[in-house]
């Protein structure tokens, strides 16, 4: 939640990344952008296609990256959000705006965090902090630096460092007293930055500390834009000291009472408020309440990322192991428990042995499908295609044999020029192309090819797609929504159906297992 926050709040705004081009030119982007803000791959697409009209535009591209990056956070793309933060900085480095230096370095130092890179994080923030010196304007100026304690307090969490974090908070709360203005961002940063200090305190056992800065998130946030988060966020935390207090219907109550302000379902807080409360009903043995909130709280943690997943794991043990040791020992519950195992293990087991047996059954289609490909390579090379042909009273249709001799001359041309590629050839696209008719073409291709016209067309994208994903291992990293694009298929879904029909597996199976060939090549020839 930190991390989100300090992203929002350390990128410029999008009207901005345009300041160098003209009104008009500026509102019809930014209405494109603003569309698909909601949908980060789409957004991503858009601000990628206008990179190029802002090349000498420092400022820019340094916006425009920062945002970008952002996109790539939300749809969980760690790696191409941490490098286009990387370009977003070296950007803004090239211009003397201060503030837009200081929010890149920001974002790169908070995507650092996230790839456990805390040395460089750090790093990154002292000069932020040098950085923001230089800034004209005096709250702005002990805003950013506030946001920059704050996230080096974060990097110390993630390292175990309770001690020192606490102190940072503290220091950032210091200067954002600072701050003369009123402004939200202000306010923002004390309720995470209180929020930050009970969390901190929890990891201390220190509960009196951690429940009266919590407390204090709250009535410092009461009627303001910001009391939704702070419920949510302290309400959360609270819940935590109750249970170790082991006064888990207090914890209950309150976890109830943020339960509908956390919206959407489909959200890290929420799982995280369901699996709170399913334990703690589990320590007061309501066992139809208990069930109800597990089977919440395992539905949607499984829809979450994996990153999310296990940030929910790692706070939930927080909870899990107090209400654990504290749960009454009656026969009912040790029985619920005993079957609970031995269910997770018949599970497990039969798990494991379904996985291994489709593993190893995709492992014979892929390479089925590969000794195809290498014979269809050795026909193609030798001499004398091998050309199997339907006898002549499966056909109907009589073609002169000069004209069926050029069609399939024609055809062998295409087959070889990747025309197929096209998303929009189709059997009355390639006759006009052939100066043919369309009933002539589809028999040559039955007699000569045995099949009709669209398996025809599938089995050669399907193959020249294979051949290229053998070849090129950064096309083995695109999402298979690309791949299909670059083989002539309209969506991922139809391509990876036909991609299955035709091997047997589908793509990403198909990529995983000439991935693992490769790396016991490599690992074998060292």
């Amino acid at each position: 939640m930190n991390k989100v926050f300090f992203l929002i709040f350390l990128a410029i705004g999008i009207p901005l990344i345009y300041a160098q081009h003209s009104e008009e030119e500026l509102h019809k982007i930014y209405k494109q952008i603003e569309k698909a803000y909601s949908k980060p791959d789409s957004a991503i697409i858009i601000a990628n296609r206008f990179l190029p009209k802002l090349q000498g535009d420092n400022r820019g591209l340094a916006d425009l990256h920062l945002y970008i990056s952002q996109c790539y956070t939300e749809s969980g793309q760690q790696e191409k959000a941490l490098s286009h933060a990387k370009q977003a900085y070296t950007f803004a480095l090239h211009t003397s705006n201060y503030e837009l230096i200081t929010r890149t370095s920001g974002l790169l130092a908070t995507q650092y965090r996230g790839m456990k890179l805390y040395t460089k994080a750090k790093r990154l923030i002292r000069s932020g902090i040098i950085n923001a010196e230089k800034i004209a304007d005096k709250d702005m100026k002990v805003w950013v630096k506030a946001c920059f304690l704050e996230e080096y307090a974060m990097n110390l969490v993630e390292e175990k460092k309770f001690d020192s974090a606490i102190i940072y908070n503290h220091n950032a709360l210091t200067m954002l007293s600072q701050c003369k203005g009123k402004w939200s961002g202000v306010k923002l940063r004390y309720a995470v930055a209180y929020v930050n200090l009970g969390d901190n305190y929890i990891e201390k056992n220190e509960l009196d500390s951690a429940e009266y800065y919590l407390n204090k998130v709250i009535s410092f946030s009461k009627g303001t834009y910001m009391s939704s988060y702070a419920k949510g966020a302290s309400g959360i935390k609270l819940s935590l000291i109750y249970s170790r207090r082991k006064q888990h219907q207090r914890a209950i109550d309150t976890l109830k009472s943020i339960e509908r302000s956390i919206e959407p379902d489909l959200n890290p807080t929420k799982v995280e408020l369901y699996g709170y409360l399913s334990q703690n009903y589990k320590a007061i043995d309501d066992l139809k309440n208990y069930t109800k909130y597990n089977e919440l709280y395992s539905t949607l943690k499984a829809k979450l990322s994996n990153e999310e997943q296990k940030a929910i794991e790692k706070s939930f043990l927080m909870i899990e192991e107090e209400v654990l040791n504290e749960s009454r020992k009656s026969i009912f519950s040790r029985n619920i428990t005993y079957f609970t195992i031995l269910f997770s293990i018949i599970l497990i087991c039969f798990l494991i042995s379904y996985s291994r047996r489709k593993r190893k059954k995709e492992k014979i289609y892929y390479q089925n499908y590969i000794k195809t490909l290498e014979d269809k390579s050795k026909d193609q090379n030798s001499e004398e295609p091998a050309i199997k042909t339907t006898p002549k009273s499966a056909y109907v249709i009589e073609i002169h044999k000069d004209t069926e001799d050029q069609i399939l001359k024609l055809l062998e041309a295409f087959e070889k020029s990747e025309k197929y590629t096209d998303p929009n050839v189709s059997l009355s696209s390639i006759a006009t192309n052939f100066k043919t008719n369309t009933r002539y073409l589809s028999e040559v291709i039955n007699k000569h090819r045995q099949k009709n016209f669209k398996a025809y067309l599938n089995e050669l994208r399907v193959e020249y797609i294979s051949k290229r994903i053998l070849a090129d291992p950064l096309l083995r990293k695109y999402k298979i929504s690309v791949i299909a694009e670059a083989s002539g298929f309209s969506s991922a879904e139809s391509f990876s159906k036909t991609f299955k029909k035709i091997t047997g597996i589908l793509p990403s199976v198909f990529i995983e297992n000439i991935n693992e060939e490769k790396n016991t090549k490599i690992k074998t020839k060292q």
